[in-house]
């Protein structure tokens, strides 16, 4: 027997796997029997009689494998990804892939109408967080050069409310042009430990080096004593901060790390916790079959309560800021050539999806596809129609602004995108971060009144037999302020904030509480 003999065999061997579904449920499986779905026939050409008993031992394989793949889902799909087994074929793919700027003009984008997923039990990350008896907010000095970015916590008792702490000189100063700039993002609370995500950039050494030096970093805190916050753990992931989910305790990151350069010391994303530098296994990397360009979805999974990286950390090159987290797996699609600068439309979105509990990818069913990998919707307001949507109950909440005038509006819709009514908002502007609490149907919107009173506030409103009903214009007392901040529902009050960087550090947030039922 010669070995070309070998080679035919195992071709016909790896070509006869039968075509079987990520969802083999029983409703495909009688869809497939009726409709005389066949696995693929194996026709060898004629050989001499010595081969017959190979052939039939080849193809009983072929059998058994393909029950195999019928009752192991994961193993077929897994065998579809793209993985690595040394730095040395990752870097070997990645000098294939075309490299996209991290630093370039950014114009204006595309304005798109997004809806807000919500999944029972996955938590987001806000500015203003609380934990019913306290405020937390991250506040962010964009007129001053030093400590820049702090979080401020307030105890609040209805339309009280008392400075407790500020945790301040969370990130260096900038000091020069090349040095890296830091801003505050986001946070956490949980029990008694607060999360602190922050952006970390220098575009100028970015432009020189083409290189990627964009970091997220996160900060993990006992506020067991608000009044003296403790630091537990810090930890810097390589990339851009995209999103960051949390689960009962566990927090899951991910960041967009931009390879530029074919230098194999910037090829692959890293993870350094408390001085103590790992780069991701090529292991533990994972890439789209037709991947077209060198950007990772970076994923680090941590433990809140002890601070530590609770799972290996993973990567997907190819991978997209668009992702989406149930409670079960975590959705990253196809990075698009031009994503980062615009969030282009997807015609052909294609997703893999992280068991969030074994840590295995899979490709997304195209149902899954289609309900998590694109959150633009259509809602019939034209190309220069931004806004944000809000699923409660059977309605979509809808903060919008047309472009051409900056005229805010409000439209409340039916789960089907059907208008169910709107409201223009008259001299008054809106940020469109929606404070809700769902249990008394009452929101607030952070506004700005244009009127002859010239203040920030809030305004409330309610949702009546399919009518948006305006309750209250809320406007704060202060004739001494810079900037509009958020505001939060907690109970039958309102919190609004407002900034003034240039008063003192005690005094450049300000907090106003009004009573709304």
């Amino acid at each position: 027997m010669k070995n070309n003999d070998f080679d035919f065999i195992k071709e016909k061997f790896d070509n006869a796997q039968p075509n079987i579904s990520d969802n083999l449920s029983k409703d495909v499986l009688k869809q497939r029997i009726l409709s005389n779905d066949r696995h693929k026939i194996i026709r060898f050409r004629q050989r001499k009689n010595k081969f017959r008993s190979i052939a039939t031992v080849a193809a009983c394989l072929v059998l058994i494998l393909g029950i195999v793949f019928a009752a192991n889902s994961d193993m077929l799909s897994s065998d579809r990804i793209v993985g690595f087994s040394t730095y040395d074929e990752l870097n070997s793919r990645i000098t294939g892939l075309s490299k996209e700027p991290s630093a370039v003009d950014i114009g204006s984008g595309i304005f798109n109408s997004v809806l807000q997923i919500n999944e029972d039990g996955v938590e987001t990350p806000d500015v203003v967080k609380t934990d019913g008896e306290y405020i937390y907010y991250a506040y962010y000095d964009a007129n001053n050069s030093t400590n820049r970015n702090r979080v401020v916590i307030y105890k609040i008792s209805g339309a009280k409310s008392e400075l407790i702490s500020i945790i301040d000189n969370l990130a260096p100063d900038t000091d020069s042009e090349y040095s890296d700039s830091y801003e505050i993002i986001n946070l956490f609370v949980y029990n008694n430990r607060l999360i602190v995500f922050i952006s970390k950039s220098n575009p100028m050494s970015a432009l020189t080096y083409k290189r990627d030096f964009n970091a997220t970093i996160i900060k993990i805190f006992d506020v067991t004593n608000k009044s003296e916050p403790s630091l537990i753990t810090e930890i810097e992931q390589s990339g851009e901060y995209n999103q960051a989910r949390m689960i009962d305790n566990i927090l899951y990151v991910t960041s967009n790390y931009n390879v530029e350069t074919n230098d194999e010391d910037y090829t692959i994303p890293y993870i350094k916790q408390n001085d103590e530098t790992k780069y991701v296994s090529s292991k533990d990397t994972v890439c789209f079959e037709n991947a077209q360009i060198a950007q990772y979805t970076v994923i680090s999974t941590i433990d809140t309560q002890t601070g530590e990286l609770s799972k290996k950390s993973k990567a997907v090159l190819g991978g997209s800021a668009n992702i989406h987290c149930t409670k079960d797996y975590m959705y990253i699609n196809e990075y698009i050539d031009g994503e980062r600068y615009g969030d282009p439309k997807r015609n052909v979105a294609i997703a893999m999806k992280l068991n969030l509990k074994n840590s295995k990818f899979t490709y997304a069913s195209e149902d899954e596809v289609n309900q998590y990998s694109n959150n633009i919707v259509d809602i019939g307001k034209g190309e220069m129609f931004s806004s944000t949507i809000y699923p409660v109950g059977d309605f979509l909440i809808c903060v919008g602004e047309n472009m051409d005038n900056s005229e805010n509006e409000l439209i409340l819709l039916d789960n089907n995108l059907k208008e169910l009514d709107s409201i223009k908002l008259e001299n008054t502007y809106v940020n469109n971060s929606l404070s809700m609490n769902e249990e008394k149907e009452i929101f607030a919107l952070p506004a700005y009144f244009t009127d002859s009173t010239r203040k920030y506030g809030v305004i409330t409103f309610e949702i009546k037999n399919n009518r948006i009903v305006i309750t209250n214009e809320l406007k704060n007392d202060d004739d001494n302020l810079m900037y509009q901040g958020k505001c939060i529902i907690i109970g039958d009050y309102v919190y609004s904030f407002d900034i003034n960087d240039y008063e003192p550090d005690s005094e450049k947030l300000k907090v106003f509480s009004y009573k709304i039922k």
